[in-house]
């Protein structure tokens, strides 16, 4: 009997391991990786017109966004007017056209950025120019800074109105103003109507504002204009921001 003893021995083992006694070890699992979170996509277009009136011009930002999670896209648009910022939420892919006007705190350029609804964003901007009427200007009957007769104005726009003063050059004393029965005025595309009157004289000026350039060492050429009515009917003038050094 106790010969029989080690084979028994044997036999249970054996019989213990094949009847499932002990469970083999598990492989072990790989942990699944959260999806990444992937920002927008966006595409800023030219802003249109390239140069516009301060307070007037209605410029124009043509933007495509599309998200690639399908996730829900705010749009924010920054720089311009100063101190503001304006949003548009997104929910599907698509195109849209932004717009703002231009103060003179203005940077030359806006910002558009696109957030996901989970935070994931990526930003563009688009370069501009504006500008206004306000301020000196020498007024030129004829082409070149140093054509005569010359004058300086001084004016001061508010929107499409423009008031302000003018002063001859050359005779000390005579001076005058802006009609006020009859007020300058800008439209948004820069064309603009001036009623200088100047010691009983009309000078009646139309024009088309061409430059934005802001230059401390050369003299800026800003509007090409016509002399429409008054003592220099007929003939063409300029407007020119003074160099200051």
């Amino acid at each position: 009997m106790s010969a029989l003893r080690p084979a028994l021995v044997i036999l249970l083992l054996a019989c213990t391991t094949a009847c499932g006694g002990e469970n083999p070890p598990s492989a072990p699992q790989t942990p699944i990786a959260p999806s990444v979170n992937r920002p927008p996509e966006l595409v800023v277009g030219a802003v249109t017109p390239a140069l516009g009136i301060e307070g007037v011009t209605a410029f124009r930002v043509p933007v495509e966004v599309g998200d690639p999670d399908g996730d829900a896209v705010t749009l924010t648009m920054s720089g311009c007017p100063s101190g503001t910022a304006t949003q548009v939420v997104v929910p599907q892919n698509g195109r849209l056209e932004l717009t703002f006007k231009a103060d003179r705190r203005c940077f030359s350029s806006v910002k558009v950025t696109a957030t996901d609804s989970k935070g994931a964003a990526v930003e563009r901007t688009a370069a501009f120019a504006h500008t206004s009427l306000n301020g000196p200007r020498r007024l030129v009957i004829g082409e070149g800074f140093y054509t005569q007769p010359g004058f300086t104005v001084t004016l001061t726009q508010a929107e499409t109105l423009i008031t302000g003063t003018i002063s001859d050059m050359k005779a000390f004393g005579h001076k005058g103003a802006i009609d006020p029965n009859d007020p300058g005025t800008i439209d948004a595309e820069g064309r603009f109507r001036l009623h200088f009157k100047i010691d009983g004289d009309d000078i009646v000026v139309t024009g088309q504002v061409q430059s934005a350039e802001f230059n401390l060492v050369n003299d800026v050429l800003v509007a090409s204009c016509r002399v429409i009515g008054g003592v220099y009917s007929g003939r063409p003038c300029q407007l020119w921001n003074e160099a200051t050094y």
